[in-house]
């Protein structure tokens, strides 16, 4: 995923953002979450941006399922949301 992201690079763009109907479910092979999938994915494509780049994962209220939602889920979005704002 981080190649994709840079290949945003020479276009000026600097954000990765996904668009999914259930965003906590990637790489889970069962109803749960897998958190640890998730992370992998966010900490790949943050590899893959600029600096002040960000990745968007779950940024739409209907990416999240509400059976998901939980401390963890919820820390691990928000820590990916708030690593790298957009300088002002």
């Amino acid at each position: 995923m981080s190649a994709v992201a840079r290949s945003q690079r020479p276009s000026g763009l600097r954000d990765v953002r996904f668009i999914t109907p259930t965003a906590l479910s990637y790489g889970s092979q069962t109803e749960e979450p897998n958190l640890d999938a998730v992370e992998e994915l966010l900490a790949s494509c943050k590899g893959g941006i600029e600096p002040n780049g960000r990745v968007l994962l779950g940024s739409f209220p209907s990416e999240i399922r509400p059976e998901h939602v939980s401390q963890q889920a919820l820390k691990l979005r928000n820590g990916w949301r708030t690593a790298a704002p957009h300088a002002g």
